[in-house]
């Protein structure tokens, strides 16, 4: 009984070290979250925000755009996205518009692996602590054979704040062309692997966010950023089928820049997201767009 113990109190203490170092990460973090979260909340210019995944990300310069945040992140699938909007609208944050990155790829069940599958560890961490506790346990169990690095994420992701849920507008690919070998590897994995089909997640959380948007009187508009044209015409029918029956459920708006004609060089070698000269291209023509269809 004794030995027992004693064992209990090593282990104890061994434990209390680790989360007493998370606790404290955790409230650093929380508090420069909060900074973040306090300055779109106090910015009262602030009057839409661009969300979503890498293609809102990499595609749209706020900082071209008066009145408007970039908070994208890269492999944000809607799931993530309908709790990070949760988290915005309860912590105060008042927009009128929200515009939202949809695309053939978002309702592809490849994205499923960001959310529970095998990339869950290096995405699912930014997230972990807007999400309800019922998901959290759900992320436990989906990264229990990678627990130990799902954690060290968890912590490290903790550390940067620009690198939590929040986003902003980031593109590093300069000089940068669309090539075919490249295109094709993209749809391979996005849709052609004869695996890949409709994702009834993201469909879900796809209208959990339009309900939400609703619910607190903010308008959704949708953004499908500039494709390649030789990996747009290759995007199987299904998905472009079940891409436009959401849009017309919902009665939903979408900008997606058919008359911009770009070059290859406004393109990653992927052809599924613009360069940062396509960025470029990209924001002032919504922003022409914009100007047009916002009242003042």
């Amino acid at each position: 009984m004794a030995n027992i113990k004693v064992f209990i109190k090593k282990v104890s203490f061994f434990l209390s070290i680790p989360i007493i170092l998370v606790s404290i990460i955790l409230a650093f973090t929380n508090r420069k979250v909060e900074k973040i979260i306090s300055g779109l909340n106090k910015d009262q210019s602030i009057k839409m925000l661009f969300m979503g995944d890498s293609h809102i990300q990499k595609g749209i310069i706020d900082s071209l755009i008066p009145n408007s945040a970039n908070v994208a992140q890269n492999s944000e699938s809607f799931y993530f996205t309908y709790f990070k909007i949760k988290k915005l609208f309860k912590s105060g944050v008042k927009v009128k518009s929200i515009y939202l990155g949809y695309s053939y790829h978002s309702i592809s069940n490849y994205y499923e692996d960001f959310i529970f599958g095998q990339n869950s560890k290096f995405i699912a961490p930014k997230y972990f602590f807007i999400l309800p506790n019922k998901q959290k346990i759900k992320m436990f169990v989906s990264n229990r054979d990678n627990l130990g690095l799902f954690v060290l994420n968890i912590i490290k992701d903790g550390l940067n704040p620009y690198n939590y849920y929040i986003g902003q507008y980031a593109n590093k690919f300069k000089n940068t062309k669309a090539n075919k070998s490249s295109m094709d590897k993209r749809l391979e994995l996005q849709y052609l692997d004869g695996l890949n089909e409709i994702s009834a997640i993201n469909c879900h959380y796809f209208n959990a966010i339009l309900e939400l948007c609703r619910q607190n009187e903010v308008q959704l508009v949708l953004v499908n950023t500039p494709l390649h044209p030789y990996y747009k015409a290759k995007i199987p029918s299904k998905f472009v089928g079940k891409y436009e029956e959401l849009i017309k459920i919902g009665k939903l708006q979408v900008i997606n820049f058919n008359d911009l004609k770009l070059e290859p060089n406004s393109f990653i070698p992927d052809g599924d997201h613009v360069s940062s000269e396509g960025a470029i291209l990209t924001t002032n023509e919504l922003y022409k767009i914009l100007n047009k269809t916002i009242v003042k």
